[in-house]
């Protein structure tokens, strides 16, 4: 690797360091993640410099401030492409798993069926990524039609858009406390004294 070369590789990972937050002379290691990446970008310089730099008689020149910024450019530019395919990547793979999850319906407050549709509809969370807590209690609210799921869904939904924001674990613990069934363990024992005989 040439001076040059070395320069450069050292501007980037300060960058990347700024990027992360993290000191560049730091002795803490990087996470995985972290190292896979900073890898593909060594990698990527590497094949940007070896292309663009022009053949002269002595390769440890330094290079003039505008083919470094255009270096340092055209390594955002490939650093920004990669994180768009990851993230396209990771959206098709929320679709397929959104394709497979099954719908969980509509909800109408009947306590018997409530913890299969309660499961249904963290499975389908599971499908979106970067929701934040009010999407995600909206996702819950809008499946809660007629009887009684659907005025407590309107009394939440004031609330949801209201002043006082509302974390998700609340809105579960409230939702369960409200729609779980109270009397399924006693019909379980039931159900099992009543085989046992």
């Amino acid at each position: 690797m040439s001076t040059q070369q070395s320069i450069l590789e050292r501007q980037v990972w300060e960058l990347y360091c700024e990027e992360l937050r993290l000191s560049p002379d730091s002795d803490e290691p990087l996470t995985d993640e972290q190292e896979v990446h900073w890898q593909q970008i060594r990698s990527d310089l590497e094949s940007v410099y070896s292309e663009t730099r022009a053949p002269d008689n002595d390769p440890d020149q330094p290079s003039s401030p505008e083919s470094i910024d255009w270096l340092s450019d055209e390594l955002q530019r490939l650093n920004m492409e990669q994180q768009a395919a990851a993230a396209a990547a990771a959206e098709a793979q929320a679709k397929q798993y959104r394709r497979i999850i099954q719908d969980p319906g509509e909800y109408n407050g009947d306590t018997l069926k409530f913890r299969k549709w309660h499961l249904n509809m963290k499975s389908l969370l599971k499908g979106y990524h970067n929701l934040n807590d009010d999407q995600k209690i909206l996702i819950f609210l809008s499946q809660m039609k007629g009887g009684e799921a659907e005025l407590w869904a309107n009394i939440k939904h004031t609330e949801v858009n209201g002043s006082t924001p509302m974390s998700f674990a609340t809105f579960e613990t409230e939702l369960t406390t409200w729609f779980e069934d109270k009397l399924a363990q006693k019909r379980a024992r039931d159900a099992i004294y009543t085989f046992r005989q």
